[in-house]
């Protein structure tokens, strides 16, 4: 939580948004559409897959492995189709389970064994597995801290919305199509992702040639949005492709992987009883076994990186975070940018983004440097008088692809 002594001034700032290249798109602002998939319905090789290979588009796929697995499902894709549509014509291959069960009906070692199994299932078929979608769209922050420790990025069959960057890995966003769903409104969805430069997520089940049932939709139609896509010229990718971070991370350190006498190497804290590395699995991918635990008390407490993080104050930066925050009463869990010249001398102090409530998933900001900023160092602070235990993992910093329409928070410090 911002302490009283901490004004806040925002500042506006509006740039030009990306040029997306050769119709790909990674990390970024900028209008993007992702045709997603659910179940691995035959459909999806027999009539999704012609129509947007036209334009050699590709889609993400969610494949639960019972159907391939027993091979007599017929109205689900086999493995030779499903390799298929990766090997060839380039889609992603996501986890949605073994079995299709409820994930929160689920114990913790049936939870672990529906991701873990079905994820080693797809593997196996040469698959490089990173993002994840729940069946039924059912999920809470349970099951969501299992999944991150198994994939990189999760969603769902709703919210019913567009993505903004920076984006919630764990949280993305859908635009769902059933049968009463029609192509008008669907290219309205795109229109307002080109106008708004958004990331739109659209959600089929099933394509079928005629007289679709509520969660299929017709060939036709299909093709209708896929051609209306390319006549729009924006970037279609896939969830994977568009969540990637393509410049390197300036955080050393940054998952608490690398530790000495119990405390993470590159990193420094203000107290080690309210402030730890935790071991026990309680982060997030790449490296989900140590996080930071931050235990909420009368006391502020603060972890901050060690040495200066160079900067440029004519770039932009992505900073993001996981947080894992499951027994939250009062308080919160604040991430600040210290600002140094580049003499060293400290300039401001700016909080970047927080967490007030139970919560997991990433939190991410566009970070724009002071004028005279050389060198930063980051902060994340357990607010005084906090009631809380929360594990914060795979801190990241690193340049933006591009400017955006962004809101700088900018705080002065008085201490």
């Amino acid at each position: 939580m911002i302490s009283e002594n901490k004004k806040i001034s925002l500042t506006i700032l509006t740039a030009t948004a990306a040029i997306l290249i050769a119709g790909t798109a990674s990390a970024q602002p900028g209008p993007m559409v992702t045709f997603r998939f659910d179940d691995g319905l035959i459909g999806q090789y027999n009539y999704a897959r012609p129509v947007l290979n036209k334009y050699n588009f590709p889609a993400t796929t969610y494949i639960f492995t019972d159907p391939p697995q027993a091979g007599d499902w017929l109205e689900y894709m086999n493995w030779n189709q499903i390799e298929e549509l990766h090997n060839i014509y380039g889609w992603e291959i996501g986890g949605h389970t073994k079995s299709h069960p409820y994930l929160t009906t689920l114990s913790d070692n049936a939870l672990i064994n529906e991701l873990s199994d079905s994820k080693t299932i797809l593997e196996s078929h040469g698959f490089t597995v990173k993002s994840f979608a729940s069946p039924f769209g059912n999920y809470d922050n349970r099951t969501l801290s299992f999944i991150a420790k198994f994939y990189e990025s999760h969603t769902s069959t709703g919210p019913y919305d567009f993505n903004t960057f920076p984006f919630n890995d764990y949280g993305i966003s859908v635009q769902e199509v059933r049968n009463s769903t029609s192509v008008a409104t669907v290219k309205n969805w795109i229109d307002e992702a080109v106008t708004n430069k958004k990331w739109l997520v659209i959600l089929f089940h099933e394509i079928v040639n005629l007289n679709p049932t509520e969660y299929e939709y017709s060939k036709n139609d299909f093709e209708s949005i896929v051609d209306y896509v390319k006549a729009k010229n924006i970037p279609v990718t896939t969830i994977t492709e568009a969540l990637k971070i393509s410049n390197p991370n300036l955080v050393l350190n940054s998952s608490f992987e690398s530790t000495t006498s119990g405390w993470a190497d590159n990193w420094l804290r203000t107290n080690s009883l309210y402030l730890n590395i935790d071991i026990n699995n309680n982060g997030s991918l790449p490296y989900p076994k140590n996080s930071l635990k931050l235990i909420g008390s009368a006391t502020k407490s603060n972890a901050y990186t060690e040495d200066f993080i160079n900067i440029n104050p004519s770039k932009e930066y992505l900073l993001k975070a996981y947080f894992n925050c499951q027994n939250f009463t009062s308080g919160g869990i604040d991430v600040f940018i210290d600002e140094y010249d580049s003499a060293g001398k400290w300039l401001s102090w700016k909080w970047q983004t927080g967490i007030w409530s139970n919560y997991v998933g990433t939190k991410a900001i566009t970070y724009v440097p002071s004028q005279n900023a050389a060198k930063i160092l980051v902060w994340i602070e357990s607010a005084s008088g906090s009631n809380s235990t929360c594990y914060v993992d795979n801190v990241i910093l690193g340049e933006s692809l591009s400017n955006v329409l962004i809101i700088s928070t900018s705080l002065t410090r008085s201490e």
